[in-house]
């Protein structure tokens, strides 16, 4: 079953420049319920952009995401904000990561946002933060953290709300080797245990192992399905 069907994507940047820039050309995908699939392609090919596009974070110029089935075009700023907050979880390089909040609040914000309360919240969390190794640590600053640690208290973030989809965008490009293979472990554990659906933008070919599916993207265009 297609957990997301992109169609025709295009993004164009300084549409009204003289000089546009068209960083996607038409990409289409769909990713099947349960995949783990990267996204791999040379720097500024486009890679960052379309998960920014499919996880309703930016806007295309051109084209629809299909997410379970529901036109995300048709929703409306506010719709669309509570579409995301409960169907897509997000990954981000550099942890992003509040620094004056702990790692249990950090964690617990996308609960919030939703509305749950708070003691569904708190066993939610200390859930999610043993699920990924992070049990104990909860009440730790993001400062107090590896760089290891930060990024699996950000995939925690992203998955407490149990999204129907989970993108990261070059999730270990920060992190030494060791630390990268924890954080790879992590996703292909929550993918093969718990059947999450994974869209992975990578740089590093070894990340390739982990994944069941690899799409390329040049130039803006998708080169293989």
């Amino acid at each position: 079953m297609k957990i997301l069907e992109a169609k025709n994507i295009h993004k164009i940047y300084n549409s009204n420049s003289p000089e546009p820039v068209h960083a996607l050309k038409g990409v289409s995908l769909s990713l099947e319920n349960g995949e783990f699939v990267a996204l791999v392609g040379r720097s500024g090919s486009g890679k960052s952009t379309l998960l920014y596009q499919l996880a309703l974070l930016d806007t295309p110029n051109k084209g629809v995401v299909f997410i379970d089935g529901v036109d995300t075009s048709k929703l409306s700023d506010t719709e669309r904000v509570n579409f995301r907050l409960g169907n897509i979880g997000y990954v981000f390089q550099d942890y992003a990561l509040l620094p004056e909040l702990t790692l249990f609040e950090n964690v617990s914000l996308p609960l919030v946002a939703l509305g749950m309360p708070l003691t569904e919240v708190k066993k939610k969390v200390e859930n999610t933060l043993k699920k990924l190794g992070l049990e104990g640590l909860g009440e730790h600053l993001p400062g107090e953290l590896s760089g290891g640690q930060k990024q699996r208290g950000s995939i925690a973030r992203a998955i407490v709300s149990e999204p129907k989809l989970l993108f990261a965008d070059e999730p270990t490009a920060n992190l030494d080797s060791v630390s990268s293979k924890q954080v790879l472990e992590a996703f292909k554990d929550l993918n093969k245990r718990y059947g999450q659906t994974i869209l992975m933008v990578t740089h590093e070919p070894e990340d390739e192992q982990y994944v069941d599916r690899v799409l390329e993207l040049k130039d803006g265009v998708l080169i293989n399905q």
